[in-house]
């Protein structure tokens, strides 16, 4: 391939990821007030309040419309699905959800993906700028400081602040701005699909498909995507 000037990664289950669990995170805040939920059942939770959820953000006018509000919404009402099941909890929901969405404001309860770090430096000792591209809340700018990836970026760009979740093409021409190159300059990585590979080919950026569990690829992509299982490989791809 021909070498990109710049990258643009997504963040969550690409350069960083929620640990050790969504389940022991919500765990771990449920037990500061007396909750006896273990992690697998409140990850079971979790996941139903996701399920119903996570696909009514946005407005009835733009399905994809985003901003800290929309999303600080769309996580009450999965805390509020979990929330009733909690046996022994001394606290509220106000109290209980309001430490439970600091948590997830920290850098320690994310870990980096191990091909992550060597993968960042590689980059930029051959010159390539970069940018985080990812549907996020403002919590994320205080995770990527906290794991260390801000002295990577050149921005941080972030569905709740740009208005658009991802795979509308305003956050894509958002993150080309800010590494100050044209769209087909930038090779954009990520995990989902849909959101990341369709969205940036549209947008015309090239797009690299980071398939950690060697799922089968959807039809489409025209041979412009690219594929890999880790970040390694993407270093090897870009020497």
């Amino acid at each position: 391939m021909s070498i990109p000037r710049a990258l643009s990664f997504d963040a969550g289950n690409t350069l960083l990821y929620i640990a050790p669990s969504v389940g022991e995170v919500y765990a771990e805040v449920t037990r500061r007030f007396g909750g006896t939920a273990t992690p697998a059942q409140l990850e079971q939770w979790f996941f139903e309040g996701w399920d119903r959820s996570a696909p009514r953000r946005g407005t009835p006018e733009d399905p994809l419309a985003s901003s800290a509000a929309i999303e600080y919404e769309m996580w009450t009402r999965i805390a509020r699905h979990v929330y009733p099941h909690l046996d022994g909890i001394q606290a509220g929901f106000e109290t209980w959800f309001g430490a439970l969405y600091e948590s997830f404001g920290e850098g320690g309860s994310y870990a980096l993906y191990p091909d992550a770090l060597a993968c960042l430096e590689a980059c930029r000792a051959r010159g390539l700028k970069m940018a985080v591209c990812s549907n996020w809340d403002p919590r994320l700018h205080a995770v990527i400081r906290g794991l260390g990836l801000g002295e990577f970026m050149e921005g941080v760009l972030l569905s709740a602040e740009v208005g658009r979740r991802k795979p509308a093409r305003e956050m894509f021409d958002r993150t080309a701005e800010a590494l100050r190159c044209r769209p087909e300059e930038v090779l954009h990585v990520g995990d989902t699909w849909s959101d990341d590979v369709e969205g940036a080919l549209a947008a015309g950026m090239r797009a690299c498909w980071l398939n950690r569990d060697g799922s089968e690829a959807p039809p489409g992509g025209n041979g412009r995507v690219l594929q890999i299982k880790s970040l390694g490989e993407l270093v090897a791809m870009t020497q």
